[in-house]
């Protein structure tokens, strides 16, 4: 057994594509909530040696995983045996590595948005590589955190999502992007709440896109489905540095993500503004225990969750529905954003 991975012999041997952290790091906080979780993380693949030294070396020191490194996935996915990737890398690479990772009958967990390029149909996309894993009977997640803090909502709210259906929704996120590219960074993180809590299969309809401030665009909607409508509306910042604000409302009842550092515990806090008044104020209040509920990690949750349905054969087609409704979303809108703020950018 190698150092750090928990290893066994009944492990899930699998291994990370884009490991080195760039922007968010994705790549090798997965590492470690996977190994956490008893997975084998067995091997990199990084674009150059000196990257993939620099991503090992990272994963060694930090968390004691001691990984192979490759240059090749394919190469990477036979040497060590894997069941399952990772794909961490930048999402012009997602459809190449999927199909990649399909090829080989490999679960995925990848990064959002699962595909997306402008001069592409990626619903069309999308549909095709979810069909064929269900096919190979292979579990396909995405990197869609957010749906797994609302039992930490709950705790906030007991009684918003029990005693009525989502009639508006309401986020704020920070990517890591400015201009037009905020909207693949972080509208599949909204998508996927939404999809969460409505029907699958609504149809958006009036999208309005505008710049509110520098840095800041905002997008709302309506969200119709067999059911009736939701209004939603998407507020994203240009933030660099981390830990970055966030926060959502369910029927106007808001929560704001809070990182209490150096640890970087994670909490929800009640809060009486909306998400789009948050943008303009310090977003890093100190958590007050009168109205914060501590909130796990909803990567390592998300981490978990991939293992448990590898073992259990789940395949969801409800599941996969929703991936293929997410990337119609998000086209949808950057498609609007495109339209509409061209002048902008």
């Amino acid at each position: 057994m190698r150092k750090g991975t928990n290893a066994n012999m009944n492990s899930l041997r699998i291994g990370i594509i884009g490991a080195r952290k760039q922007a968010q790091g994705i790549g090798q906080y997965l590492a470690r909530h996977l190994a956490a979780c008893a997975a084998d993380v067995r091997g990199i693949v990084g674009t150059s040696p000196a990257t993939i030294d620099e991503a090992r070396g990272t994963l060694q020191s930090q968390y004691g995983l001691e990984v192979r490194g490759y240059l090749d996935m394919a190469r990477m996915i036979e040497a060590e045996r894997l069941e399952a990737v990772a794909i961490c890398s930048p999402y012009r690479f997602h459809r190449a590595n999927l199909q990649t990772a399909l090829e080989h009958r490999q679960h995925v967990l990848c990064e959002k948005p699962l595909v997306f390029d402008p001069d592409r149909d990626d619903v069309v996309d999308a549909r095709q590589l979810v069909e064929g894993f269900h096919r190979e009977r292979r579990v396909l997640m995405v990197n869609q955190q957010w749906p797994y803090t609302l039992p930490g909502f709950d705790r906030c709210y007991p009684d918003v999502r029990r005693d009525s259906p989502l009639q508006r929704l309401e986020m704020l996120m920070a990517p890591a992007h400015d201009g037009i590219t905020m909207i693949p960074a972080a509208v599949p993180h909204v998508a996927s709440m939404l999809l969460a809590l409505a029907p699958v299969d609504g149809q958006l309809e009036n999208v309005r896109c505008s710049r509110s401030g520098a840095g800041q665009l905002s997008v709302d909607f309506q969200y119709v489905h067999d059911h009736g409508q939701v209004e939603v509306r998407v507020c994203l910042v240009y933030v660099q540095q981390q830990p970055r604000p966030a926060a959502y409302a369910i029927n106007d009842c808001t929560v704001a993500r809070r990182i209490e550092l150096p640890g970087y515990q994670m909490y929800l806090q009640s809060v009486g503004q909306r998400p789009s008044d948050l943008a303009r104020q310090d977003a890093q209040m100190t958590p007050d225990a009168t109205d914060c509920v501590p909130l796990e990690d909803p990567l390592r949750l998300l981490a978990a969750d991939f293992i448990s349905r590898i073992q259990s054969g789940r395949n969801s087609t409800q599941d996969n529905a929703r991936l293929v409704q997410n990337v119609g979303i998000v086209q949808q809108i950057y498609e609007a954003a495109l339209r509409l703020l061209i002048t902008d950018y």
